[in-house]
């Protein structure tokens, strides 16, 4: 459903990715002045009819994080320096409504968690600090696909409200193909120890962790 587009692969979909960052940057979940050169797309194939969009991966430093984000990160291992990093964002046509915008954001959301989950393996993270119009978290958050570790919400809700969060991804001996046992993730009781992996993680990797 996704197309994985890595740094060395930018030039092959230039034409898809210039107006994915440009709609980032028109709604201010992505900031114009950062280097995308080491960026990673997922970017969704023309499967589903008038939706598009996708995330953008960056690793970034903690300094430039939600401050509550990089609050609750600091407390848990200060040393950390910089994180992988996620900015979303979809399109739908205003036709989907009712019943088939909740099919289409199932099918939307679990499949780029997957991806995700595929990502974290790949790079050995426990989790991801994600950042995405309101919309798109209230929509994730009414189906309940996605385990947040900790959230940060908009004061008040507006068209240009941004969401803030850490999202846990299950580590490498749970897996993404066998992730999917239960229609809601959160019901997997294998997912606690996921969401815990975090704090287990940082206990042990905290000294260990290079400082940039």
């Amino acid at each position: 459903m996704f197309y994985l587009i890595e740094p060395q692969e930018h030039h092959l979909y230039e034409s898809s990715i210039t107006p994915f960052v440009e709609e980032l940057q028109s709604i201010t979940v992505f900031k114009g002045e950062q280097d995308l050169q080491q960026a990673t797309f997922l970017l969704l194939k023309k499967e589903i009819k008038d939706v598009c969009g996708g995330l953008l991966l960056l690793k970034q430093k903690t300094s430039t994080l939600n401050p509550e984000v990089e609050g609750y990160l600091r407390s848990f291992c200060p040393q950390i320096k910089e994180v992988w990093t996620g900015s979303i964002s979809f399109q739908m046509s205003e036709e989907i409504a009712g019943r088939d915008f909740d099919k289409i954001c199932k099918i939307l959301y679990r499949s780029l968690y997957e991806e995700l989950i595929v990502f974290g393996i790949r790079e050995n993270i426990t989790f991801l600090c994600l950042t995405m119009p309101l919309i798109e978290q209230l929509s994730i958050n009414l189906l309940g696909l996605w385990p947040y570790m900790f959230e940060v919400r908009p004061s008040a809700a507006s068209s240009g409200a941004l969401c803030h969060g850490i999202l846990a991804l299950p580590g490498p001996l749970q897996g993404a193909n066998s992730f999917w046992k239960y229609d809601n993730p959160l019901q997997d009781p294998n997912f606690v120890s996921s969401e815990t992996a975090f704090h287990i993680f940082w206990a042990q990797n905290c000294d260990e962790i290079n400082t940039v």
